[in-house]
């Protein structure tokens, strides 16, 4: 229980730093503000993990309803699935993860596994189960599922800190989201918030690799 209480207050004590790591993604926006950090600990050269912080400066919950992602050389895959869930457990077991950024993320990561599973359990085979099997789809194949009569089963078969999956920012607060990739390159990758909120709409940003990376300790 000590030891508990005791990694708890670590935390909180880092997490003023370690809210709004990395660059700057000046969003056009009057309500939300964002940076992107670049994961060591789970990239390489070929496959790399972004990290995306997400602040809301407004006096409300901002909802966002999609996120999609514009690659127009469609070289780029998104990692879901068992490929997303072997790759985190093989760069788990390569190094000793220690630092906060890191440690937020790895509760949801955890569970990766077990929400495909849960997908590919269903009676009923669909395009998202054939799909995740694969554990990698284009970014246009990314865009087609979250227009797609199977928008919800996608989303959910996701877990729910990927950039994504849909999330609700809270007041003057910060929401951490992470996505993985492949062959990203020097390809900038392009992606658009929406929002249910009118006042926000549809937000755009782009990642331009090569962007910072998370620090180790």
């Amino acid at each position: 229980m000590k030891s508990s209480i005791s990694v708890l207050a670590t935390l909180l004590l880092c997490s003023c730093a370690s809210t709004m790591p990395g660059a700057d993604l000046h969003l056009n926006s009057k309500l939300l503000s964002a940076t992107v950090v670049e994961n060591s600990d789970f990239s390489n050269e070929k496959i790399k993990m972004f990290q995306v912080s997400i602040n809301n400066l407004s006096d409300s919950w901002i909802d966002i309803d999609s996120v999609t992602l514009n690659d127009p050389s469609a070289s780029v895959e998104v990692l879901v699935g068992p490929k997303m869930s072997s790759w985190i457990e093989a760069c788990k077991l390569e190094r000793s993860v220690s630092n906060y950024n890191t440690s937020l993320l790895l509760g949801s990561l955890a569970v990766a596994g077990a929400v495909v599973g849960g997908v590919s359990n269903n009676n009923t085979t669909s395009t998202v189960g054939y799909t995740f099997a694969l554990g990698a789809i284009t970014a246009a194949g990314v865009n087609d599922f979250i227009g797609s009569k199977n928008k919800v089963e996608f989303q959910r078969a996701l877990p729910e800190s990927h950039l994504l999956h849909p999330f609700i920012i809270p007041s003057q607060k910060v929401i951490q989201r992470w996505i993985i990739v492949e062959n990203p390159k020097s390809v900038n990758l392009k992606f658009t918030l929406n929002s249910k909120v009118k006042e926000v709409g549809a937000v755009s940003f782009e990642i331009a690799p090569p962007v910072t990376f998370a620090p180790k300790e």
